[in-house]
């Protein structure tokens, strides 16, 4: 039997998850591959917070860097989120040729490059499954099951956290109210930003994209729209046009070559696959030139899911170790898969326009000229009937350049009717 020795650094939710899995699971993984793990160091913020799982008191330091420089630790868990000192501990880790397994999203987007040549100089190896889509083994489809495909597209739901919201607000509740039950929950940061603002999205789409098509794209690559703007009006017209509204990551190679990568909040049917991804569940579909369309659905947040995720990585890493082949592969090497970023302004798309105006005459004509002047053809509009002084309104349009959609929206947004910024999210078919 192969012991093998953890040092894990932060043992909040996710890292509590880690050690619960390799408690519970621990007698099968020994029967299964005739791995033993031992936890020799533990990084904590705080030595007397209380603990969501036990571990030995004399195992646990407030100095990461203990864990990166420990003599014995063979397999570095990187669980503390966040840029910085994260970055800093990684590199450490990986130059003293530590195994690092990390599910830092943030980390992976923005310093990839730098983290796998630091990896591949010191010959070992960086596993991230955990820094997308949660439980689903979504990198090692990329890597692995899908690896004799070009990627033509990745579509789909990229962050638990607002698909949580967004199914509460289906069923009639408040943008506020939704995120504080996301909170409860734990799905949602006390400070919510990076999820609803679309970042967390944003940062994994980038990863996805740098894995499908072999250089690697940071978050200027990504145009990214969060859920935050985003009101029940929306949520309720939507619905009655026969759509739900997802917060959606959309990487697709164009025709020239060049890779389009967004998130956005888009319309899609009620009764598609990602329509019927629902509460903090996540659904991606991998359009592969050889094999077609792929979809892969699961938890996408919470302690178990990602815990499943980076444990799954402890066992990958260990086989590496035990085979003496972990340094064979850094985690990412580059290959010619495109031909760069695509500029977003040159994407064809359908739109939903939600515009709040006057309550008065030749408003809607108003609005249609502009719309008709910036080649937008229009699919059909709404407006309810109220009694308040500024009604919105609501147009889906047919398939326009998103550069003429957005020309127009700033002519219609200097209108005197405007009573606010008008809102824009794709619409899909």
């Amino acid at each position: 039997m192969k012991k093998f020795k953890l040092g894990i650094i932060g043992l909040g939710t996710v890292g509590s998850g880690v050690v619960e899995c390799l408690q519970k699971n621990g007698s099968l993984f020994t029967s299964r591959y005739g791995f033993d793990y031992e936890i020799a160091k533990v990084a904590v913020r705080n030595l007397n917070s209380k603990r969501l799982v036990e571990v030995d008191q004399s195992l646990m330091t407030t100095d990461p860097q203990e864990v990166v420089d420990h003599a014995e630790v063979d397999i570095v868990l990187e669980l503390m989120g966040g840029e910085e000192p994260a970055r800093t501990l990684v590199l450490q880790a990986l130059n003293n040729g530590k195994v690092v397994v990390t599910a830092n999203k943030a980390l992976i987007a923005e310093y990839g490059p730098e983290i796998f040549a630091a990896a591949e100089e010191n010959n070992t190896r960086i596993f991230f499954e955990a820094s997308v889509a949660g439980g689903i083994p979504i990198i090692k489809a990329l890597h692995e099951g899908l690896s004799s495909n070009g990627i033509d597209s990745i579509h789909g739901i990229l962050n638990g956290t607002c698909n949580f919201i967004l199914s509460c607000m289906e069923n009639g509740e408040s943008f506020a109210d939704a995120l504080a039950e996301a909170q409860r929950l734990g799905y949602a940061e006390a400070d919510p930003t990076l999820d609803v603002g679309g970042g967390d999205a944003g940062h994994k789409a980038a990863i996805l994209a740098s894995l499908a098509y072999g250089q690697w794209f940071t978050k200027e690559t990504v145009s990214v729209k969060g859920i935050d703007k985003l009101e029940l009006t929306d949520v309720e017209f939507a619905r009655d046009a026969g759509y739900r509204i997802k917060l959606i990551a959309n990487i697709l190679k164009t025709v020239d070559n060049k890779v389009s990568i967004d998130v956005q909040p888009t319309l899609v049917p009620q009764q598609s696959m990602i329509g019927s991804v629902m509460d903090a569940y996540n659904g991606i579909k991998i359009h592969g030139n050889t094999v077609g369309d792929t979809f892969f659905y699961g938890q996408g947040a919470g302690k178990d899911a990602t815990s499943s995720a980076v444990v799954t990585d402890i066992i990958d890493a260990s086989q590496a170790i035990a085979s003496e082949t972990i340094s064979n592969y850094p985690g990412f090497k580059p290959f010619d898969g495109a031909d760069g970023a695509a500029d977003l302004s040159s994407v064809v798309s359908r739109f939903y326009l939600r515009v709040v105006v006057e309550d008065s005459p030749k408003v809607l004509s108003s609005i249609t000229g502009i719309l008709g002047d910036h080649n937008v053809s229009i699919a059909s509009i709404t407006q309810k009937e109220s009694h308040e002084k500024a009604v919105p309104v609501v147009i889906l349009t047919h398939e326009v350049l998103t550069k003429e959609l957005e020309e127009a929206i700033k002519a219609i947004s200097e209108l005197p009717v405007v009573k606010s910024q008008p809102h824009t999210f794709r619409l899909e078919d």
